[in-house]
């Protein structure tokens, strides 16, 4: 399953070579608790007689109690973009319920399917850059897993608990699977290795809805350990929640909430949890080969070998980082032999991209290794990747001897950081020519105290991607598309 040990953690095969927020902004069909307007209903069809329109959920509702119902965004003469639902909504019928969009659709508030009705959602649809997407309080839930739920003309099979969507992946690992509710994982008691064992290649889509009290103790070497063993190539997880995971690993294996390794896409994943042990553990997934975009963590690790690494996101990357964020601490402690560890607020080891990202997670090693606020050893030649366009403001604490920076403890990237900044008043590292800790005044890397970090967004950030609100994040620079939680 892993190819090569490269410097201080274990990266993928595919590695080896080369060492919501949303808030439907676009949206000119809402449904929402204001009047409808702009809206023509006939025959079972909503579509827009204004650019801007709305339908009413107690209209909408009163429709799917005699009948089935689809709302596009396109009549005669009128063509809108997007469908945001802003206001909940449920119906309890064998009513089937379309919501056909040119571009995106966005769900900011809880849609129940409280019957035997169809849902089916459709992206796209003469667009293109749609997506599906999901804000803080936004979900689709059903009550049993019988209904018929399409997504952008694929079927999916709906799934309520843990097992049984290991079972059928194992029976169909390309296959598509969707949360039908949220789910408590507590009834499952403890877990001695990662549940789905068979390598997800197709896709689990959360819905918007979360797993909570996942709890793992493995014992065995090396183990390899998340709610996936591994999602593979081509394999897609998104709109879900982990919370209070908790997992406790062996040896220099990997550890992560969501998967010990992603050769996948992560999109729109929140996690959080504490993590114990590992070679590689992150927040999210222990070693990331693949893609991570608008996710985050809050994870609390701790490690105790040496020659490990741990980061509040993954604890190594040799994929795509963008639009994500994590929280937290990473510690860790003297024990066993080796050479020192690595410890990042995102990341433990990088050696490949991370884009519009930042960490608050507190870093503390009590070993002589390397420790920074966004990665704690960063390996990248220029052919295949950077880091740009982030920042951090963990506190960084190590121990004499260590190489520690605010941004990373060490780096052998050169030219590669491009707009990084770090918090030279919360990390406690005010020396402005320590973003790394082997070479002093890295180019493309400016400490920052919090005042001038908040005073506006530093250079290089692009204010399409991000924003800054006294409100949110503590003022300090946020992504527009994956706010911080209020």
């Amino acid at each position: 399953m892993l190819a090569c040990f490269h410097r201080l953690v274990w990266f993928p095969a595919v590695a080896c070579g080369f060492l919501l927020g949303a808030t439907g902004a676009n949206a000119a069909v809402e449904i929402s608790s204001k009047p409808t307007s702009g809206m023509s209903c006939a025959s079972g069809v909503c579509a827009p007689t204004a650019k801007n329109a709305v339908l009413s959920v107690t209209d909408l509702q009163n429709m799917l109690a005699s009948g089935s119902l689809k709302i596009v965004t396109k009549s005669a003469g009128i063509q809108a973009k997007d469908i945001a639902v802003q206001a909940g909504f449920s119906w309890a019928s064998g009513s089937a319920l379309t919501l056909d969009a040119h571009d995106s659709v966005t769900i900011n508030q809880p849609v129940s399917d409280a019957g035997t009705g169809a849902f089916k959602l459709t992206t796209n649809d003469g667009g293109s850059g749609g997506t599906l997407s999901f804000g803080s309080k936004g979900r689709v839930s059903f009550l049993g897993t019988i209904n018929p739920l399409t997504i952008n003309g694929n079927a999916y099979t709906l799934v309520s608990n843990i097992k049984t969507l290991a079972s059928d992946i194992s029976a169909n690992p390309s296959g598509f699977y969707a949360l039908a509710n949220n789910y408590d994982a507590s009834v499952d008691g403890i877990y001695s290795s990662s549940p789905i064992q068979t390598t997800l290649t197709g896709t689990f889509e959360g819905l918007g809805s979360r797993i909570s009290n996942l709890t793992i103790r493995d014992s065995t070497d090396n183990s390899q350990d998340g709610l996936f063993l591994q999602i593979g190539s081509g394999a897609t997880v998104m709109h879900v929640a982990l919370n209070a995971v908790r997992i406790t690993g062996r040896g220099r294996g990997l550890v992560g909430s969501m998967a010990a390794l992603n050769n996948g896409t992560l999109l729109e994943v929140h996690t959080d949890g504490a993590f114990d042990g590992g070679g590689a553990t992150g927040g999210l997934v222990g070693v990331n080969g693949g893609t991570i975009a608008k996710c985050d963590s809050h994870a609390k690790i701790r490690q105790t070998m040496r020659g490990v690494s741990g980061g509040g996101l993954a604890g190594g990357n040799s994929g795509t980082i963008s639009e994500s964020f994590a929280t937290g601490s990473i510690v860790q402690k003297k024990g066993g032999r080796g050479h020192g560890s690595s410890g990042g607020g995102l990341v433990g080891v990088n050696i490949n991209t991370i884009v519009n990202s930042y960490a608050s997670a507190h870093v503390e090693d009590d070993q002589i290794g390397y420790v920074g606020g966004l990665i704690g050893f960063d390996e990248i030649d220029i052919a295949h990747g950077y880091v740009a366009q982030s920042y951090a403001t963990g506190i960084v604490s190590a121990r004499p001897g260590s190489n520690s920076g605010g941004l990373i403890g060490y780096d052998t990237s050169g030219d590669n950081l491009s707009y990084t900044y770090w918090d030279t008043t919360t990390s406690g590292i005010a020396n402005a020519a320590q973003c790394a800790g082997n070479v002093s005044n890295d180019p493309g890397c400016t400490g920052m105290t919090s005042a001038e970090l908040q005073a506006g967004l530093p250079a290089g950030f692009n204010s399409a991607v991000w924003g800054e609100n006294a409100n949110i994040n503590g003022g300090l620079p946020y992504l527009l598309a994956w706010p911080p939680p209020k």
